[in-house]
């Protein structure tokens, strides 16, 4: 995901007259107001979408030229925003003429408007990126005119097809009536992320007068707050008849909105003429996958955020599960200190040195979270279960088989340290197969034991008609373990 934001004031190096500034960046925003400071009253609050910028550079001398190089996406190519034309000293400003183009593959769309003095205009081109589209570009040029000369600004962009071209175009959103002069800072997804942006610019009256620009983004399901970048005092995120205020100095990730539609502005600062803010998010499956059944499993997941003073600041997020028969804990996926799972009054901890697997839980609903480690920002913990039954195989025919199974765990780790169906041999049997994962096993029923050695092979051994149990050995350091034995009627195919 491109990162946001406002271009910065830049160093500038003079040589004989004429200064460059470059700038390297691995990461180069797609909005921000260029120049940083107005240029003999002449400025630029820029939105570009439908591209990817690669390399971005800055040339200044009687002209100042941002120029950028990247790759074409999908959708539309489209640069939208505001010209500003703001009274200068030395020389005042006249007058400004804007123009805007904006072409995909021989397709071309400009804009052509004049500016007063102290005035701003609003702009937005676009053109379709169709399937395999090879070329693309955008220009920009903001021209003052002066009692002694012209002063540019310029925004020049050329970009090259794209992995993602040749994907279905999209269709152009429609545009709203405008009630105010805006940029068009819009929302757009990227990788896992989906991000919002908006911009305060100071009109007038410190703390009275102000415009607000930024389109509207739609969250089509519960979704979670991933980054943020503001240039602001705090911000504010306003929707489904709810604002969500954020100072400063707090830390607004692991926030959770409901689906619904969102705008995002920052405060300014004392002093501040414009500043934007970007609000990324991602969807709540994508942050903690809810309980979903998988195979014979149903997994739980919790996140911790630490939110300030380590040790008391934390957010826990996190859906229930339900688990409606007694279950035993059969997968856990940890990123933090140890974990902790909570529900019917009880709270079940294990550190990082624990074990959980075959610890049971009993049918109830339960919330998973994970402990930080010292200086971790966040951590997710996933907690799979399975029906005990599930995990003992009852007894069972398959074919010409009779089966039984059962489980033996070290002590604490279930409510009974062997578990285990029975099965009823009806007539004198044959142990025909064997599934184990401990270090032997042995059998139980009509007042006897048979005990297997790991070394022993108890396929052809008869056991007599009657009722019986199986129990696999542990091996060392081994928490639980498993064994399954099957029996035929000897002579039957």
């Amino acid at each position: 995901m491109v990162k946001k934001g406002l271009l910065k004031a830049l160093p500038i190096v003079f040589l004989g007259g004429i200064c460059i500034a470059a700038i390297g960046q691995t990461s180069v925003p797609t909005s921000g107001t260029y120049p940083a400071e107005p240029y003999n009253g002449l400025q630029v609050v820029y939105r570009l979408s439908g591209a990817v910028i690669k390399s971005q550079q800055e040339n200044q001398d009687w002209t100042r030229t941002l120029s950028w190089e990247g790759t074409l996406t999908t959708g539309h190519l489209r640069l939208s925003g505001e010209a500003r034309r703001f009274g200068g000293w030395t020389p005042p400003t006249v007058s400004a003429n804007l123009l805007v183009v904006v072409e995909v593959d021989g397709q071309r769309k400009e804009v052509k408007e004049e500016l007063l003095r102290d005035s701003t205009k609003s702009f937005d081109v676009s053109v379709p990126i169709p399937a395999n589209a090879q070329k693309g570009s955008v220009r920009l040029e903001l021209v003052g005119i002066y009692n002694v000369g012209t002063r540019d600004v310029k925004l020049i962009g050329s970009f090259k097809a794209g992995v993602e071209t040749g994907q279905p175009i999209p269709p152009e959103k429609k545009k709203e009536k405008e009630t105010i002069a805006k940029p068009e800072v819009a929302a757009e997804e990227g990788g896992d992320e989906i991000c919002l942006s908006g911009v305060q610019i100071r009109a007038g009256i410190a703390g009275r007068d102000a415009k607000l620009v930024g389109d509207p983004l739609t969250l089509n399901k519960k979704s979670v707050i991933s980054k943020v970048t503001n240039e602001g005092d705090g911000f504010w995120i306003e929707g489904g008849g709810n604002i969500y205020k954020f100072k400063s100095t707090d830390n607004p990730v692991g926030t959770v909105l409901p689906a619904g539609t969102y705008k995002a502005f920052p405060n300014l600062k004392p002093n501040q003429q414009t500043a934007s803010v970007t609000v990324c998010f991602r969807s709540w499956g994508e942050i903690k996958p809810p309980a979903e059944t998988t195979g014979n499993e149903i997994c739980l997941s919790g996140v911790q955020i630490r939110a300030g003073i380590a040790g008391r600041d934390a957010k826990l997020v996190g859906d229930p599960l339900t688990l409606s028969k007694k279950s035993v804990i059969s997968k856990v996926t940890n990123e933090g200190d140890g974990f902790w799972i909570e529900g019917g009054g009880n709270i079940y901890k294990f550190m990082s040195t624990d074990n959980p697997v075959g610890t049971v839980l009993p049918a109830g609903t339960y919330k998973a979270f994970p402990n930080l480690k010292p200086n971790q920002q966040t951590a997710s913990v996933t907690v799979c279960f399975r029906l005990t039954e599930g995990i003992k195989q009852p007894a069972e025919i398959s074919g010409k088989e009779l089966c039984v199974s059962g489980l033996q765990a070290r002590p604490g780790l279930l409510e009974k340290d062997l578990a285990g169906d029975q099965v009823t041999l009806a007539r004198n049997s044959v142990i025909s197969k064997v599934t184990n994962e401990g270090d032997g096993f042995w059998i139980e029923g009509g007042g006897k034991i048979y005990k297997f050695k790991s070394t022993d092979n108890p396929v052809g051994t008869v056991i007599p008609a009657g009722t019986y149990k199986a129990f696999p050995n542990l091996k060392p350091n081994q928490s639980m373990a498993a064994v399954t034995v099957c029996f035929k009627v000897p002579g039957e195919p």
